[in-house]
């Protein structure tokens, strides 16, 4: 059966090689010739050309946990012509206190990038410290409900850019993301501070935007609340970080998002501001 299995599994690979890079086909054998002799039935779900592939194998490694609660899968979604995000691993967990869902994706394209090299290692990273800090509070017995996916927010012939999003709910509900960035014309990792021209205070420049936007949001709706003008002087916005997390939304505007609590109470969860200002995109060197 099992042999079967992985042998109708190639043959879903080969079968889309139109959409899969020959070095990913490479990977889901390589998988299969890794997985052990003795799994549980996976039923897979059936869709059109927008699946690639699906294997069953090995997650990621957490302490004491077993591995009979860890899976893999593999599914290539047609998201755009120059580089795609791929669910390549994937972990799930639920207990009366627990209901972890994971899925780690890795960026793809027909050229194999240094820059999407990079970013999948970062991305591996990023959610394998996340995944520590899960194991830990599940060390602890605490309550712990934990999502964490992923979203292409953007991919045009100049961009592309994975959002990775953990929703984590313990003794409060937080919402964290994290942006990575692709310059598709060299397929070179990009951060905030990579964008403009030598000399142009940025930071200085976007944060008295956002600024005006905070204060004429809060005019337009008084129940809305920024911290602002040391009422909270531990907290208040003065300057976005060197690195701060941005994405080029669908009209070519830059957007600065922040997490909850970044910028104001937790009433006012997750927020956004998409800047105008013209001095600002006068001094980028990268085009939207």
């Amino acid at each position: 059966m099992n042999d079967r299995l992985d042998e109708s599994l190639r043959k879903m690979a080969q079968a889309d090689m139109d959409y899969v890079p020959q070095s990913f086909s490479d990977r889901i054998d390589q998988v299969l010739q890794e997985l052990p002799q003795k799994r549980k039935k996976v039923f897979f779900p059936v869709k059109a050309a927008g699946i690639a592939a699906a294997v069953i194998g090995f997650l990621v490694l957490l302490p004491n946990l077993s591995m009979e609660t860890a899976y893999a899968m593999s599914h290539i979604p047609v998201i755009g012509h120059f580089f795609e995000a791929v669910t390549f691993r994937s972990y799930e967990e639920q207990s009366e206190k627990k209901d972890i869902t994971i899925q780690i994706p890795e960026i793809i394209g027909e050229d194999d990038t240094e820059g999407a090299q990079q970013v999948n290692a970062q991305v591996e990273s990023y959610i394998n410290e996340l995944m520590q800090e899960f194991h830990e509070d599940m060390q602890e017995d605490n309550y712990l409900d934990v999502h964490v996916g992923y979203e292409v927010v953007t991919n045009t012939e100049k961009w592309f850019t994975l959002d990775v999003k953990a929703e984590i709910i313990m003794a409060s509900y937080s919402n964290v993301r994290k942006y990575y960035h692709i310059y598709v014309p060299t397929g070179q990792v990009m951060e905030l501070s990579d964008l403009f021209l030598e000399g142009f205070d940025y930071r200085q420049a976007i944060s008295a935007e956002i600024k005006e936007q905070m204060i004429a949001n809060m005019e337009k709706n008084p129940d809305l609340e920024y911290w602002l003008d040391g009422e909270n002087i531990d907290e208040d916005f003065e300057l976005i970080e060197e690195n701060h997390n941005f994405y080029f939304n669908e009209d070519g505007k830059l957007v600065i998002p922040f997490d909850k609590y970044e910028v104001g109470p937790g009433s006012i969860g997750n927020q956004e501001f998409v800047l105008e200002s013209a001095i600002i995109y006068d001094n980028l060197q990268y085009q939207p």
